[in-house]
């Protein structure tokens, strides 16, 4: 697969739930928010044309059980989610708000899910491309000393399992 398969209807359940977790939202560009979420499943699907439909769901809802984030599994399962791209190791595709982002990083690679490792490159993928279109000082920072360093990790992570 190497397209977002928007006429599916696994695909369609991911996106309800995403278009009303975010209606209204916008990204520090003004762009929708919800558009972040498509980008990063569509880099997923380029960088991981194999990419299986549970992974482009957990792509689409990678924000969905961190801390806060307001969606259970339950929520996730009725609305017929696959969660098994979700690692069972605690780490989920998203970080954890008690564990600072390289360590969240570190603890994801450790943790040898590759299909949870691909959703968080893409989703860096996509953060690094958004900083580095905002320019400003702090934003380039934060290119420089966050998601530079977490891409490398976890490309590392995944050449080192082959994939």
């Amino acid at each position: 697969m190497t397209a977002l398969p928007e006429g599916e209807d696994w695909y369609q359940r991911a996106w309800a739930l995403v278009l009303k977790r975010h209606a209204g939202r916008t990204d520090q560009l003004g762009r929708p928010y919800r558009e972040h979420f498509s980008r990063v499943a569509q880099q997923l699907l380029q960088r991981f044309p194999e990419g299986t439909p549970a992974q482009v769901q957990a792509a689409l809802l990678h924000d969905a059980l961190e801390p806060g984030g307001g969606l259970d599994e339950g929520v996730l399962l009725g609305a017929g989610i696959d969660l098994r791209p979700w690692p069972s190791s605690g780490a989920s595709p998203s970080p954890r708000e008690e564990a600072p982002y390289q360590q969240y990083i570190a603890a994801l690679c450790a943790s040898g899910d590759v299909a949870a490792i691909r959703v968080k490159l893409a989703d860096n993928l996509d953060a690094f491309a958004l900083y580095t279109a905002l320019g400003d000082e702090g934003s380039l920072e934060l290119v420089r000393t966050k998601y530079v360093p977490a891409r490398r990790d976890l490309e590392a992570a995944l050449a080192k399992r082959g994939a």
